[in-house]
């Protein structure tokens, strides 16, 4: 057995007889090297603390309550106290509490007495960690921290059910650059002394020619908001007012339907025409019968020339139908690009009516893909 193994043999022969086997103590600890192992003892400065701690949290105050006590107290966080020895923070430590963090440190089982090690090895299962109870003297019973679970647990679902989280006003629409798939939209809930909101961000991986050219793509929907916002001004600006815009795209509509009607109008002389000379074909056919195969020929040739123009006029009537279609799409347009210039935040319908696609780079830039062109491609 190399001497690593045996390394690892001894750590978990200590560990299951309630011994500690890591390098530095939990805050609120002092390490007791004894004749078969490391015991874990209380440390009497740190002592009052965490008393306090778990005093308020069973009387049922908030972790963000208690994380404002200990800052307002100026007690050093654990790192700090590991550095200096000082219970309090040096004028020039700017470290302070954060309820996540005391959050983390009140749920150890340390305090409680109990021991759970070599959890911090990734390669192992949870069945792996070796736990014992009533390793060392508790800060707070079992039944206590429960109990302070239990109130941390009803507080946090209050807060669920009080704060509903908003629609997705961009579903569908935004994209992480070269993806065929929706970016996530997620939320984080930050409350702190001064604050208590949500964050909404959308989120996705790209990855180059290795899977391990992993980079995140993220932007946050305020930041969104504010480049679709100033983006849409910009586009107003260079389209100009509604009331000069309307009527311009009313006379483009006029005279590309002139055009084709035009077109139609010729086509149907023409097909008046090839069907005049058919009738006159037939009539020279009918006086001599001997060319028959003359006058099939010819037939047949009138016919192709009216069905093809025939196709023509079907080609133009689309185009029509769709100058029809897309002018109406562009007015509808233009009226929601103006109705969005007197919005703080653009409604998922808005949003919706007015952009086809919203894609993100990994620098965040965003480029945008307007339902309607008027006058120009894609525009960053």
């Amino acid at each position: 057995m190399d001497i690593s193994k045996k390394v690892i043999a001894y750590n978990i022969h200590q560990a299951s007889q309630g011994y500690f086997i890591g390098s530095f103590p939990p805050y609120g600890y002092k390490l007791d090297k004894q004749e078969k192992g490391v015991k874990l003892v209380i440390d009497p400065i740190v002592q009052p603390v965490l008393n306090t701690v778990f005093e308020k949290l069973t009387v049922g105050q908030s972790i963000i309550a208690v994380t404002k006590y200990l800052n307002e107290e100026r007690l050093a966080v654990p790192t700090a106290y590991r550095e200096t020895g000082r219970l309090t923070r040096l004028d020039s430590d700017t470290r302070e509490w954060k309820s996540a963090n005391l959050l983390r440190l009140i749920k150890s089982p340390v305090y409680q007495g109990q021991l759970l090690q070599r959890k911090n090895n990734k390669s192992l299962a949870q069945k792996d960690y070796v736990h014992f109870e009533y390793a060392h003297e508790a800060y707070i019973s079992s039944e206590d921290f429960e109990r302070i679970q239990a109130k941390i647990s009803d507080r946090k679902n209050s807060k669920k059910s009080a704060a509903t989280r908003t629609p997705n006003r961009y579903n569908g629409l935004v994209y992480a650059k070269t993806k065929s798939t929706q970016m996530i939209r997620k939320c984080r809930h930050f409350s702190n002394n001064k604050s208590n909101y949500d964050y909404y961000y959308f989120t996705d991986y790209v990855y180059g020619t290795i899977p391990s050219e992993r980079q995140t793509v993220y932007i946050s929907e305020n930041a969104l908001d504010k480049i679709i916002l100033e983006l849409l001004q910009t586009e107003m600006k260079r389209l100009g007012t509604v009331e000069t815009l309307l009527p311009r795209l009313e006379i483009k509509k006029d005279d590309c339907l002139k055009t084709y009607h035009k077109q139609i109008a010729c086509h149907q002389r023409t097909i008046k025409q090839l069907q005049a000379e058919l009738s006159d074909l037939y009539a020279s056919f009918s006086l001599n019968r001997s060319e028959r195969e003359v006058y099939l020929s010819q037939k047949n040739d009138i016919i192709a020339k009216i069905g093809t123009i025939s196709q023509e006029i079907g080609q133009c009537e689309t185009s029509i139908k769709q100058i029809e279609e897309e002018h109406s799409k562009q007015v509808n347009w233009v009226r929601h690009l103006a109705k969005s210039q007197n919005q703080v935040v653009l409604t998922g319908e808005l949003l919706n009516v007015l952009i086809e696609r919203i894609k993100v780079d990994v620098d965040k830039s965003v480029t945008i893909t307007f339902t309607c062109q008027i006058g120009g491609d894609e525009r960053d």
